[in-house]
């Protein structure tokens, strides 16, 4: 009774309590050792600051307030964008034609028949980047993704968390952790001095020379080309038009716009050749080197976005901070949330979740009262257009070029 315990975690019951929906588990500890198990949550008193919630919008307190049951010394920052919910959807916005898209392997229910991106009497859908399979979202697919509510869990709330420079919380062992696995773990490349470093530490040093977050920067890698590398850092690609892009890089896949060969255009950014005198000097460009292509990045992603107001992962992909449709990271409209849930477990597995994280969410006029929820999945085709109608043993045909 009244014995004072840290939460570390939250729980459903396994066998459907009513009385007990909710269980935590909680550590204790007594005589110098450690206890843990779980108590449920009705039998605990939550002590939070107030001066947290005063002033988060009531559409997300009940959110950040079990976040910070969890986490206390978590930080919430709420970015009010004075732009109302429903101006986001229209064709000129959010919904622009190749601005957000979806990877073909998701239901069609996800993607759009809005105009250029499906033909009704053809069903047949169309993409800027078809070639590599990725399609339109449909509207209720990119709201979902950009209602914040969607994502005020611990699995998905490193989508806001701030991406400056802390040497605080960012360590070599921590990027070590992010590459586990990968093509860089524990792999060594030179630096622009000749010497040989990890590809952890040129993270570290990229970070502290862009005032960038080195998790968010090896994460980003390892989203952008994969555990296993891509033609961007292969240092060997040859380019479908036939243009040879050896002994260039691209780690974050700056410039690979969607096309047939989206490797190519980005390697042909990293040649410099594209770029201005000012822009060479700035990034480090050419990247002809692994080193140069991950410190030269930073400096982009640092210059160009972070230090642009998008200081977080969802401000990079929804440019709704500076007011502007335009100047968006990435096409994937999920690419927010699967990268964050790949940060949220490096940070688990350093066991530096509990640190004072400081996360900034956006907040819009009007939202709807409820989340929005994703699209049903359904492979149905949306096409109720007919192709052929029979009456009175007359067969009528549609040639659908008519």
């Amino acid at each position: 009774k009244d014995a004072v315990v840290t939460i570390l975690s939250e729980h459903e019951s396994s066998n459907n309590d009513v009385n007990n929906p909710i269980w935590y588990k909680v550590s204790i500890k007594r005589s110098g050792t450690t206890y843990t198990g779980y108590v449920s949550s009705s039998l605990v008193v939550v002590n939070i600051n107030s001066g947290a919630l005063e002033n988060v919008p009531e559409e997300y307190k009940s959110y950040i307030k079990q976040l910070l049951t969890l986490h206390p010394n978590w930080n919430f920052v709420v970015y009010d964008t004075g732009i109302e919910w429903k101006n986001l959807f229209y064709e000129n916005a959010q919904c622009a034609f190749g601005r957000n898209v979806v990877y073909y392997s998701y239901p069609l229910s996800y993607r759009s028949t809005q105009s250029g991106a499906y033909n009704w009497r053809t069903d047949e859908w169309y993409n800027p980047d078809k070639e590599t399979g990725w399609y339109q979202a449909n509207a209720q697919l990119i709201a979902y993704y950009m209602d914040p509510r969607n994502f005020l869990n611990e699995q998905h709330i490193f989508m806001f968390e701030a991406l400056s420079y802390d040497e605080k919380t960012q360590t070599l062992d921590g990027v070590k952790k992010i590459l586990s696995g990968s093509f860089m773990d524990n792999v060594e490349i030179t630096n622009t001095t000749d010497k040989k470093v990890l590809y952890a530490q040129a993270y570290i040093n990229a970070g502290q020379i862009a005032d960038v977050s080195p998790y968010h920067l090896a994460s980003r890698t390892v989203q952008e080309v994969g555990k296993n590398g891509s033609g961007s850092t292969s240092g060997t690609y040859k380019a479908k038009d036939g243009t040879d892009y050896s002994g260039y890089y691209n780690f974050y896949n700056i410039g690979a716009t969607a096309s047939s060969d989206p490797i190519g255009n980005g390697l042909k950014y990293a040649t410099g050749k594209t770029s201005t005198d000012v822009q060479k000097e700035r990034y480090l460009l050419p990247w002809n080197s692994q080193y140069k292509a991950i410190v030269g990045g930073a400096k982009w992603i640092g210059y160009g976005y972070i230090n642009n107001k998008q200081d977080t992962l969802y401000y990079q992909k929804f440019n709704v901070v500076n007011k502007v449709w335009t100047h968006q990271y990435m096409a994937n409209v999920m690419a927010t949330a699967s990268e964050s849930a790949s940060i949220k477990k490096a940070y688990s597995n350093l066991g530096i979740l509990d640190n004072s994280f400081t996360f900034i969410i956006p907040y819009y006029k009007n939202m709807p009262a409820e989340a929005c929820a994703p699209p049903i999945k359904s492979n149905a085709s949306p096409n109720n257009w007919l192709s052929t109608l029979k009456a009175c043993n007359y067969v009528i045909n549609f040639d659908a070029g008519k």
